[in-house]
């Protein structure tokens, strides 16, 4: 069964924990690989969680000061206006 079919054919509600809106995927070994989360009822926690995770993957990025980031923009023509 090609991974696809795996993830479709073992989607479950979790019965760790009893959250309504939260259901785990599962593959054929019937091991949790993914999450789905109901964003009308948990939409606002969903994008902290997102934002922790953005911060985390660069978290290791080359970092450069703000001025050097706004005077990068006006060079651009990306930022014409005062900040």
């Amino acid at each position: 069964m090609n991974r696809l079919g795996g993830i479709f054919r073992y989607f479950v509600k979790s019965k760790e924990v009893s959250m309504e809106g939260i259901n785990y995927v599962l593959d054929d070994k019937n091991e949790k690989i993914a999450v789905q989360i109901d964003l009308t009822r948990y939409g606002d926690i969903w994008e902290d969680f997102y934002d922790s995770l953005i911060a985390e993957l660069r978290k290791g990025e080359e970092k450069i000061e703000l001025e050097e980031l706004i005077g990068n923009l006006r060079r651009e023509g990306k930022l014409t206006k005062d900040v």
